[in-house]
C-alpha cells in the first residue's frame, strides 16, 4: 500500500485522485490509520492549518 500526497493548483475544480511531479508517493505504514483519523477530526473541526 501507498500514501499519495499532492496538492491540486486548480481548486476545487476537479474531484478525484491528482498526481503530478510534485506529488509525493510513500510507503504506508499499518500505525498510521489512527493518525490519518486524527487529522480528519482536525479539518471538519477547522483546525488543520493550510500553507
Amino acid at each position: 500500500r501507498k500514501l499519495l500526497i499532492g496538492n491540486n493548483q486548480e481548486g476545487r475544480k476537479y474531484s478525484g485522485l491528482h498526481a503530478s511531479r510534485e506529488s509525493t508517493v510513500i510507503e504506508w505504514k499499518d500505525d498510521w490509520p489512527w493518525r490519518m483519523r486524527r487529522f480528519q477530526r482536525r479539518q471538519r473541526n477547522g483546525r488543520c492549518k493550510m500553507s
